[in-house]
């Protein structure tokens, strides 16, 4: 399949089945099965897998046009999505033939469980245990949040190491093994169908040639290959709930009018003037975006820093644009026929997604200022 060509597919889905559940999804905080089986089916849960094992072998930037229009029609399926890559990119690494071809076929779902309970959003600080036992590895956990939880096939698991003195380990385990457990269904704020819950393990039982890559090499793992392609991935998000958020708020006032001056509401200039900063706002965000990407596909010196503002600058813009969007719709953007507000609440989880706003910003100054990053 050509680039054209699963743009394309993705467009039919999108319009077939994306848009026509994305206000139900929202509304119950259904996970979008419909959606994922059809993506699965069409080949996109395998545009990061490798030919060799039967999927698309797309780029970074590929993923980042998939989950942004994604999330222009859907958040939760566009989070969904994201996850599934971030994983996808550490299984075709470290992973197994089998589970690579099956996520190559789009018979596999996959996601990260990286941020815990005790250390909450710092993920580099991972408090699970793995304890090795013959030829297998028990684990004990208490997962905060998990995108997909008991619905993913698989979560690329974070754990202290095995055996090495220090770092972190990461594993493939089986979202069935025994001993996991959804610990509460989520019902949230924004990207309501995303299924981001707490996991519990107890005791879980893997085999050792689950984990991936070395015991002790986790983070450098997660930092090296995971971080790139969530912070583009998540920035993507970002600036997809923009793209909807400025089409739907130019579609209300274009069309919404004022009857006794006989104009709609873009005749006003404070309209037309919030209609500008948000396309502005949005559109330097994606070309910072764009440029990350460039950056880290072309391995220049500065694709470190690019790719830390990526996630931070897309977030921070999104919030300010669907929150001009919400104002310029006034009360007829609070009700949900608009679908304004959908977008403006599946912004705002951007701001709080490990690495944080804050600790982005945080990290982009110690490496502007030639500190590392953990210190």
């Amino acid at each position: 399949m050509t680039a054209p060509a699963f743009l394309d597919v993705l467009e039919e889905i999108v319009t077939e089945v994306v848009e026509p559940a994305a206000a139900d999804v929202d509304a119950r905080g259904a996970f979008p099965v419909a959606a994922v089986s059809a993506l699965g089916s069409r080949g996109l849960l395998g545009l990061l897998s490798a030919t060799d094992v039967g999927g698309l072998g797309g780029s970074l930037e590929d993923a980042a046009k998939v989950v942004r229009r994604l999330a222009a029609a859907c958040g939760s399926t566009a989070m969904v999505v994201c996850m599934h890559y971030c994983a996808t990119a550490v299984i075709e690494q470290y992973g197994s033939e089998d589970v690579r071809r099956s996520i190559a076929a789009g018979r596999h779902l996959s996601t990260l469980a990286f941020s815990e309970t005790g250390s909450r959003s710092q993920f580099w600080a991972p408090l699970s245990t793995a304890v090795p036992d013959g030829e297998h590895v028990r684990l004990d956990a208490s997962k905060s949040w998990i995108t997909s939880a008991g619905v993913a096939d698989s979560y690329v698991w974070t754990s202290r190491p095995a055996s090495a003195s220090d770092g972190a380990t990461l594993w493939l385990v089986p979202a069935d093994a025994e001993g996991l457990k959804v610990a509460a269904p989520f019902d949230g704020l924004g990207l309501r169908g995303n299924a981001s819950s707490p996991v519990v393990a107890v005791d879980v039982s893997v085999p050792a040639g689950a984990r991936l890559g070395e015991d002790g090499a986790g983070l450098d793992i997660a930092l090296g290959v995971v971080l790139p392609v969530f912070q583009v991935l998540n920035a993507a998000c970002s600036l997809g709930f923009m793209d909807a958020g400025i089409a739907k708020a130019i579609a209300h006032v274009t069309t919404a009018r004022f009857e006794h001056l006989d104009q709609t509401l873009a005749a006003q200039p404070v309209v037309r003037q919030h209609v500008a900063v948000m396309k502005n706002t949005a559109d330097t965000a994606s070309t910072l975006v764009d440029d990350a990407i460039a950056a880290l596909a072309a391995g220049r010196p500065d694709a470190p820093l690019r790719m830390l503002q990526a996630k931070a600058v897309a977030g921070d813009a999104a919030l300010e644009v669907l929150d001009r969007a919400m104002q310029i719709g006034g009360g007829a953007a609070f009700r949900k026929e608009i679908g304004i507000e959908r977008h403006f609440r599946d912004a705002r989880a951007s701001a709080v997604m490990a690495p944080t706003l804050d600790a982005l910003q945080e990290f982009i100054g110690r490496a502007l200022c030639g500190l590392p990053l953990f210190g």
